[in-house]
């Protein structure tokens, strides 16, 4: 009986026999597939930047799309992440990476090791990504391939095996961008276009393209509505036009080139409370991203994963039937067409950055002789045409319905540019002679037509308008009406020095203003972190107009050492530099309100309440979204004044002024708190318990706090008993592969980055809860960000303080919250200085300190 069973195969490949040297069309031998394996006939595949990474430095193949497999007839694609639907990252919402048969960057197949290519003397050829599609035929893991509909057209389907899904599935199943948001992209690579065509799906309002390679210029700038020119600007005004243009930042940025600076530049350009930072670019595997953490600590998040979150099996033909609904356009990814012999052009055109996806036929024949070719000897343009006329849609409906298909722009992307006094719509990536376009077309009265080339004016390099902003026009109360109030509070003169009880003046509550007695206070860590603080050596900036203030510092930050830098970033988010002395501490506290002034109706005389360092207004965006807790109508700032007028409400028996601290400075007997940041408690509330909610209990949930077993712990390490062993070893050993979940309670970079790497591949997250004491930033992997893991930083814990704290309390009330085991310790206010020492020794977890003790 004849033999059935699958043979070796001849066929020609792309073969790269040293890193970085062209690669040579040889007849190789591909063996027949193993146990759970497929053999594919590629008919196209496509060059990707992680080809180029790999052949630099060790060579390979491309894992671009194919047809073939299952069964006669079946179209499948190819990918380097599998799928097996059976374990439990597969199973897990969380994770695309498949723990069966896990991703590895190999030479081999990923089950058995071995190679199933061998040249024509029989040596064995290696793979890359366990793809190898420069061949004509090639061998992939079951787990490695996907089925899609016949119909997808191949150079589609190519696409959707890695770049495109890639990008569209970031913003669309990882970030999971919300309708009316704003998003930058950093890179308008052929993921980065992706990106954008998924950020577009998801109903993204605000898509901000940032190129920083001047050699995809034209290329790059086609599908975005804003784009910020990387080569003309510093980085920081970079970021600076982000932030104006999106009031604030933009809610999701999302790098693609895999340079750790970049990556830096995404993060800063998010909007404070709730920005979320996506790397997707494949960086060196000992690249570090640095962090600024304080940036981090307020509700930013960075995260990352590998094939942008998508499930292959799951969602590859989603895209593939949105890509045949119309509801995304990814062939202008599309920009060069060639076979398999040509495949060293498509290498020559990528590094040029002349090209996006490059298309390379391998079946003999599939190259068709319909295909577009865009080898015209011709630059991308883009045409520039002024509003105003009544014929532009005459125009318009007469570009994109022309009789043939080389006098038909490939899109028209309706949106306006600022150029001197007029606006402008623009249509983009024309390849070709611009006068073969404009020569078939009648070109309506009114309407100006202008060629952009490259190396002309665009866009991107014009001036952006600044957005004004109007100070508070806030109205003073009456000083009549509330008589001012001499008490005692602890003061503190000088950094590290200890605090003197002296007697102060308290003034009356202006405007959207309460004041509270303060029944006792607790004291944080956060107050000791300030309280060491020695002023700045930038302080001569103080003296500055607000307005200059900022270019300043930044200024001098990018001319200046890395130190600087971080001392300019802090300057900027804390409005004061935090060594301002003297000062009034505290925000931990619970008090009673005293007296209320104008325009307060949420509060009044005898209310049980709890001041907070952060506030809520409940109307701005972000206090209305469930993905914030930072007010951006008052921002959060470590101020030496009140929030509305910047001015102090405190003052010494000379009547001299005193600095307030988080806009609460509880070590007193009175305080004046704007309405804000000032949260109704139900009186039942023990006053010590009801100050914990104010802060410390309030920003992460008991059980998480690292105090011993009594708060629910079931694991304990002592790092200096582990000898050489790091932290982050032990605890990936006790928990099988990393914890789910890390959180750095204490506030330094370094611990910061051993809770990182105790986090779980795929999907492990780490939240960042400390102040850094020393304001180093955090330096993480880059490799790790994308292979899954996140690192969200959280002010508040997330907790929207009107909102969260009276349902904790009610919670503590109905003893589903254990909160008496935090409280260690108890003072008076003239021993406050005890407190300092109790916690600095690591004896105590709070100390309350009364007012009437």
């Amino acid at each position: 009986m004849e033999d059935q069973s699958p043979k070796p195969i001849r066929c020609k490949a792309a073969v790269c026999r040293a890193a970085g040297e062209p690669l040579t069309i040889e007849e190789i031998v591909v063996d027949p597939p193993k146990a759970y394996e497929i053999r594919i006939r590629i008919i196209c595949t496509s060059l990707c930047h992680t080809d180029i990474s790999f052949w630099k430095a060790k060579g390979g193949g491309e894992h671009g799309g194919a047809r073939g497999g299952f069964a006669a007839g079946d179209t499948v694609v190819p990918t380097f992440l599998g799928q097996c639907d059976g374990c439990a990252s597969c199973a897990s919402e969380h994770n695309n990476v498949c723990a069966a048969v896990p991703f590895v960057i190999g030479p081999r197949m990923r089950r058995d090791g071995t190679s199933r290519f061998q040249d024509a003397q029989g040596s064995p050829l290696h793979d890359l990504l366990a793809v190898y599609s420069f061949s004509e035929y090639t061998v992939v893991d079951v787990n490695q391939v996907v089925k899609i509909g016949s119909a997808v057209p191949p150079k589609l389907a190519c696409l959707l095996s890695c770049g495109a899904s890639t990008g569209v599935g970031a913003a669309w199943r990882l970030a999971k961008v919300e309708p009316g948001s704003s998003v930058a992209i950093f890179g308008l690579g052929p993921v980065g276009l992706a990106v954008a065509q998924g950020a577009k799906m998801c109903g993204a309002s605000k898509i901000i393209g940032v190129d920083l390679n001047p050699g995809k210029e034209e290329v790059g700038k086609c599908p975005f509505p804003f784009v910020v020119d990387a080569r003309n600007v510093l980085c920081v005004d970079q970021m600076q036009v982000i932030v104006e243009m999106t009031g604030g930042g933009v809610d999701y940025s999302f790098e693609c080139i895999g340079v750790p600076s970049v990556m830096t530049d995404a993060f800063r350009s998010t909007k404070t409370g709730s920005g979320k930072t996506i790397v997707l670019g494949l960086g060196r595997d000992t690249d570090q991203v640095s962090l600024p953490s304080l940036e981090l600590l307020f509700g930013r998040c960075v995260m990352g994963s590998l094939f942008g979150g998508t499930k292959p099996k799951t969602d590859i033909p989603i895209l593939a039937e949105k890509c045949m609904n119309g509801e995304l356009e990814l062939d202008g990814l599309v920009t060069h067409e060639v076979g398999l012999r040509e495949i060293n052009t498509a290498f020559d055109l990528l590094l040029q950055g002349k090209s996006l996806r490059f298309i390379a036929f391998v079946c003999p024949g599939a190259l068709a002789s319909g295909a577009r070719s865009l080898e015209t000897g011709f630059e991308p343009c883009i045409f520039l045409i002024k509003r105003g006329g009544a014929g532009i849609q005459d125009l318009k409906t007469c570009w994109l319905t022309g009789d043939t298909e080389d006098c038909r722009p490939w899109a028209w992307y309706n949106f306006t540019v600022p150029m001197k006094s007029y606006s402008y719509e623009i249509v983009t990536l024309w390849y070709g002679d611009p006068e073969v376009l404009l020569g078939a077309t009648h070109v309506p009265t009114g309407v100006d037509i202008y060629i952009l080339q490259q190396g002309t004016t665009t866009p991107a390099s014009l001036p952006w308008r600044t957005r004004a902003q109007n100070p508070f026009d806030a109205k003073l109360s009456s000083s009549d009406q509330f008589p001012f109030r001499r008490r005692a509070a602890a003061v503190c003169r000088a950094a590290g020095e200890p605090l003197a009880i002296e007697e102060i003046v308290v003034d009356p509550p202006q405007a959207y203003e309460v004041r509270i007695r303060i029944i006792c206070t607790s004291l944080c860590h956060s107050d000791v972190t300030f309280w060491r603080m020695k002023v700045w050596l930038l302080c001569p900036f103080l003296s500055l107009p607000a307005g200059l203030l900022a270019p300043a510092l930044v200024t001098l930050a990018y001319k200046a050492s890395q130190v600087l830098v971080l001392a300019c970033t802090l300057a900027v988010i804390l409005q004061d530099f935090p060594g301002i002395f003297p000062r009034i501490f505290g925000h931990e506290a619970f008090g009673v309100v005293e007296s209320v002034g104008e325009h307060v109706e949420e509060f009044a005389a005898g209310d049980a309440v709890v001041p907070t360092f952060l506030g809520q207004c409940s109307e701005c965006v972000d206090c209305r979204s469930p993905r914030s807790n930072m007010c951006s109508k008052f921002r959060f700032a470590v101020r030496p004044g009140m929030p509305r007028d910047g001015a102090t409400r405190f003052s010494d028996a000379e009547g001299r002024p005193l600095h307030h601290f988080l806009g609460v400075s509880s070590f007193a007997e009175y305080t004046v708190v704007d309405v804000n940041h000032v949260v109704k408690v139900n009186p039942a509330m023990p006053p010590s318990l009801a100050c914990l909610l104010s802060c410390g209990a309030s920003t992460v949930d008991p059980l998480f706090v690292p105090s011993g077993k009594k708060f629910g712990m079931t694991h304990f390490i002592n790092p200096k008993e582990l000898g050489d062993k790091p932290v982050s070893q032990a605890i990936v050993e006790m928990t099988d592969g990393g914890a789910d979940y890390c959180f750095e309670c204490i506030g330094l970079a370094a611990l910061m980055n051993d809770a990182f790497r105790s986090s779980r591949d795929g999907w492990g997250k780490t939240i960042i809860l400390g102040v850094e004491m020393h304001g180093a930033p955090l330096s993480i992997s880059a490799l790790d960000i994308l292979h899954g893991k996140s690192v969200i930083g959280s002010m508040f814990g997330g907790v929207k303080p009107k909102q969260d704290i009276p349902i904790l309390a009610d919670k503590y009330l109905n003893k589903e919250l254990e909160l008496d085991k935090f409280i260690t310790h108890e003072v008076g206010l003239k021993d406050i200085n005890e407190a300092f020492d109790l916690l600095l020794q690591g004896k105590s977890v709070r100390c309350t300190i009364w007012m009437d003790k």
